[in-house]
């Protein structure tokens, strides 16, 4: 991990040879020259205001972040301390900071696979709702179709026994 002290002007006062190396220098290269001599300015500056955080409270803090080193992005997991003087004034900042880009990244791909799930999800239950809909009216129609049955052969037995005396008293009359 990357260990580094920041002065109040952002000077740098250490930087172990891990964090050195993402610059492609050794921490020899890099002690006494500013942050923003090896940060773009928003990436400097963004440092600079948790840096006089931690200056003016004197307490730590704890920043997740994005940084551009050689034209690649990378997501860093920093904790900003305070170092004090032999009075207990704040009068640096050490930092040590973490590669968390794999992490991010994957977080970004179950982000992503989530809310392409969400999609998927949300389109089978619709195309399951219009099929449960369809069901029910094929039910219907279905017991519509017995109920019509089963009228129609209720109405055909006394029709039939009406049709068969008619036939017989007919039948009588021509005698």
């Amino acid at each position: 991990d990357p260990i580094y002290i920041i002065d109040k002007a952002g000077r740098i006062d250490y930087v172990n040879s891990f964090g050195a190396a993402y610059f492609s220098k050794r921490p020899t290269d890099m002690i006494g020259k500013r942050i923003s001599d090896f940060f773009k300015p928003k990436y400097a500056a963004r440092m600079m205001k948790d840096i006089r955080k931690v200056l003016k409270t004197g307490k730590s803090v704890f920043v997740i972040g994005e940084f551009e080193f050689h034209g690649s992005k990378f997501w860093l997991d920093t904790r900003l301390s305070p170092v004090s003087d032999g009075t207990g004034k704040t009068v640096k900042v050490m930092g040590v900071s973490r590669d968390v880009t794999s992490h991010h990244r994957a977080e970004e791909v179950l982000e992503r696979d989530n809310i392409k799930l969400e999609k998927m999800v949300a389109s089978s239950s619709r195309k399951l709702l219009k099929a449960r809909n369809k069901l029910d009216r094929t039910e219907r129609l279905a017991e519509m179709g017995t109920l019509s049955a089963t009228v129609a052969h209720e109405l055909r037995s006394p029709l039939a026994a009406i049709g068969i005396a008619a036939y017989n008293i007919r039948a009588k009359n021509k005698d």
